[in-house]
C-alpha cells in the first residue's frame, strides 16, 4: 500500500512544530518554561510602566524586550494547547464577558 504525500499547511507545520517541541522536552519542562516566559513578559510591561510613570529606561530597548517576551508567550501558549487541548471556547465566552462589560460600561457613561 502506498501512501500519498500530503502538503502541510503553514498552519500545520507550525502546530507539528509545537508537538514536536512538547513531545522532545516534555510537558513538564514546557509548562515550567510558561512559567517563566510569562514572567519575563511581567518584567518588561513592568519596566515599561516605570519609564511611562518615571522616565526610566529607553523606550527603545524596553518596547523592544516587550515584544520577544510576547512572542515566546505566545510561542509557550501553543505548546500549551498542546498538552492541554483547545481552549476557543473559553476564549470567546471571555470574549463576549468583555463585550457586555464595554457595553454595560458604555451605557454608564451616557
Amino acid at each position: 500500500m502506498e501512501f500519498e504525500l500530503v502538503e502541510m499547511t503553514p498552519e500545520q507545520r507550525e502546530m507539528a512544530l509545537y508537538e514536536e517541541a512538547v513531545e522532545h522536552f516534555g510537558e513538564k519542562a514546557q509548562i515550567l518554561q510558561t512559567v517563566e516566559e510569562m514572567a519575563e513578559l511581567t518584567k518588561a510591561l513592568l519596566k515599561y510602566i516605570r519609564y511611562k510613570d518615571f522616565g526610566h529606561g529607553d523606550l527603545g530597548d524596553i518596547l523592544e524586550c516587550i515584544n520577544e517576551e510576547r512572542a515566546d508567550v505566545s510561542i509557550m501558549l501553543n505548546q500549551m494547547e498542546v498538552i492541554f487541548g483547545d481552549n476557543s471556547v473559553d476564549e470567546c465566552l471571555k470574549l463576549k464577558h468583555l463585550r457586555e462589560f464595554l457595553d454595560e460600561d458604555g451605557r454608564a457613561e451616557e
